[in-house]
């Protein structure tokens, strides 16, 4: 689709070599200059007048950009626009024939400084692999204000840029935690970090958007943070940090002894682990489907719990042991069954 930026730069050509050029000697020797955009790094550019700066660069993968465009003169003239094109139509913008505009954007006036007045531009991009030109028309834009278009020296920076990475959650057993989260689509990886004596140290740098941490200590608090990055040009740009703290569940309890007495009491006995409490099952099926009790038992050191049964009846008990965390029970395994013929 033809722009209305091709009209005007062809509109530009013809107006330098017919009316224009007599009229301006800077005219005469204005030219169109191309450079290499180097990432992450501010480069200063001048525009001669009538003339636009190209920056051509290359991106592997889909990727996010920030930009940031600043120019002083001390003339009202900042108006202008930033747009990249595929590096292949590059000779079309000066021929007048078709080309895609993958992004465009308007350069507004700032503050008047005591160098002049400031345009400005300080937004995002985003572009798929290949390699594509940044145009910069400093100057007033449109065909009737043509002879408004003055040299001009501005800074250009552009960055890529993470976003910070979402819906990060956690699930875990006795000694691992296992991490998942919702990644950028123009991360090329994540950077996971553990806290370890009050200072972060990296766990990994991992392609997938899950990292599970092992040999770790039942009951226990870790505290996590993940973040993407992006490779370009062998430097790595990262995001913001996402912190999530987690917990393993407690160790698996054993039961060591059910007794049952003349009044029909079945009890269960079972060893300590470290933990907020117990859940206690006793059932007349050894597949806990049906004719289930189930008692809890509050603290670690608590580890007896005792029903009214049916003489003659078996019972089938078993324990598992949980840990409160953000007013969210995390259970451990459940212990191995026992049974008792109630007296």
């Amino acid at each position: 689709m033809k722009k209305a930026v091709s009209l005007l730069l062809t509109v530009v050509l013809i107006l330098g070599v017919l009316f224009l050029m007599p009229l301006s000697a800077s005219a005469a020797s204005a030219s169109n200059m191309k450079y290499e955009l180097a990432f992450g790094v501010t480069q200063a550019g001048h525009t001669e007048k009538y003339s636009l700066n190209a920056y051509r660069f290359t991106v592997g993968q889909y990727t996010t950009f920030n930009i940031d465009y600043d120019t002083v003169d001390k003339k009202k003239n900042n108006k202008g626009k930033l747009f990249v094109i595929d590096s292949d139509d590059y000779g079309n913008v000066f021929a007048g024939r078709d080309y895609k505009v993958y992004f465009s954007a308007e350069v507004s006036y700032g503050n008047e400084t005591d160098a002049g007045y400031i345009g400005w531009f300080d937004g995002n991009m985003s572009l798929y692999a290949g390699e594509y030109y940044l145009i910069i028309v400093p100057g007033e834009w449109g065909s009737s204000n043509i002879l408004n278009r003055n040299s001009n020296d501005y800074t250009i920076s552009v960055t890529p840029t993470v976003t910070k990475i979402k819906n990060i959650a956690f699930s875990s057993s006795a000694n691992a935690i296992k991490l998942k989260w919702t990644g950028d689509l123009g991360a090329a990886g994540y950077q996971v970090q553990r806290e370890v004596s009050g200072s972060y140290k990296t766990l990994t740098n991992t392609t997938a958007m899950s990292y599970t941490d092992k040999s770790l200590k039942a009951c226990t608090t870790y505290k996590y943070r993940v973040r993407g990055y992006f490779i370009l040009n062998d430097k790595k740009y990262y995001g913001p940090w996402t912190n999530i703290s987690a917990t393993t569940v407690p160790k698996t309890p054993v039961v060591t002894k059910l007794a049952t007495n003349t009044n029909h009491a079945v009890a269960a006995k079972w060893d300590a682990v470290a933990c907020t409490g117990y859940q206690v099952q006793f059932s007349l099926k050894s597949n806990f489907s049906s004719s289930t009790a189930s008692k809890v038992v509050s603290g670690a050191k608590n580890v007896t719990k005792s029903i009214k049964g049916k003489k003659g009846k078996i019972y089938y008990v078993r324990v598992r042991a949980y840990r409160k965390f953000n007013n969210k029970a995390y259970y451990s395994g459940w212990s191995a069954v026992k049974k008792i013929k109630c007296k």
